[in-house]
């Protein structure tokens, strides 16, 4: 579907199919974690909203970069600390000791940004 600049677009928790005016959010602290202000980045920043009400269950907003979204885009939300966990519990136990761990870093190509990750030793 195709966002316009300037038009009202929801994002709600109900798992039915979305239409043009809104879309299911399976995200429940992105709900809990962003209010009224805050931008929401859809496919990679391609398309910008920004939250015009907030509740538990419904974020209402403005488009102000539109385009088009589809099913599986990535949401970026560059206003907000989510409250995850960066690791999963099965990340923090195959990195538990130092003894089999490695810190790896290398270069993106195209904007020489660094990129450090832990790798297991095996």
């Amino acid at each position: 579907m195709l966002l316009e600049n300037g038009a009202t677009f929801v994002f709600d928790a109900d798992p039915t199919p979305g239409d043009a005016t809104r879309v299911h959010l399976p995200h429940p602290e992105l709900f809990a974690a962003l209010e009224v202000g805050q931008r929401l980045m859809i496919d990679d920043g391609k398309v910008k909203v920004e939250v015009t009400e907030a509740s538990e269950t419904r974020l209402v907003t403005r488009v102000l970069v539109g385009g088009k979204i589809s099913n599986n885009k990535g949401v970026n939300v560059p206003d907000a600390v989510i409250p995850l966990a960066a690791l999963t519990e099965k990340t923090t136990q195959t990195f538990s000791s130092p003894c089999s761990t490695t810190w790896t870093g290398s270069r993106c190509p195209s904007c020489s940004a660094r990129r450090m990750w832990l790798r297991p030793n095996v």
